[in-house]
């Protein structure tokens, strides 16, 4: 508004939205949450789109919104990553990030610095240290529970299957570490008969 508080209309392109958008994501406090089907807030009133557009849009991958009356709620959370499924939904790759952190930060506070006396040693200490942490995440609801793949039930987390840690061979100060985790998937698509 203005000095006599008159109400002003101001017309903003859609970069504010993307910040609306990046303002909402990053005021979530579990890395599983998404925006799909949330409200969108702050704005009197936004354009809508023919659903052609909602659907070319949708399919390249950008995030649309839906105008129902005087609302609007983000769809199309796909994100133009196609390096795997879990990074095309908007919240697989704030998973991805969160769980990538909380590891490292597990391995620069307990394991960088730690003398080994011999390579399995270190291996131990790694694989220890990132199945402590996956599982903290799973019992703190952060990230999905394990699931036995050929069955689709659930199981424990298998420290032998899901962790690989190694001494490089070459050199005795680097280590690497495989580790395997499930993420949360929101459901974006319903189908039934009636």
């Amino acid at each position: 508004g203005n000095i006599d508080s008159i109400p002003t209309q101001v017309t903003l392109d859609g970069s504010f939205l993307a910040v609306a958008l990046a303002a909402r994501v990053s005021s979530f406090n579990e890395p599983w949450q998404t925006v799909f089907n949330l409200p969108v807030s702050g704005f009197a009133e936004i354009e809508s789109l023919t659903p052609t557009q909602m659907v070319q849009l949708q399919d390249a991958g950008i995030i649309a919104l839906r105008v129902e009356g005087d609302s609007a709620f983000y769809v199309g959370t796909q994100t133009t990553d196609e390096t795997e499924p879990s990074t095309q939904q908007l919240s697989g790759t704030v998973q991805r990030q969160y769980v990538l952190a909380r590891l490292q930060d597990v391995i620069n506070k307990r394991v960088l610095g730690f003398v080994a006396d011999s390579p399995e040693e270190l291996a131990q200490k790694l694989s220890g240290e990132v199945v402590a942490e996956l599982g903290a995440m799973v019992s703190e609801g952060k990230i999905a529970k394990y699931v036995d793949e050929a069955t689709g039930v659930q199981r424990p987390l298998n420290p032998s299957v899901d962790v690989t840690a190694v001494r490089d061979r070459r050199d005795p100060t680097r280590a690497y570490f495989r580790a395997c985790w499930y993420q949360k998937y929101p459901v974006l698509f319903v189908d039934g008969l009636v």
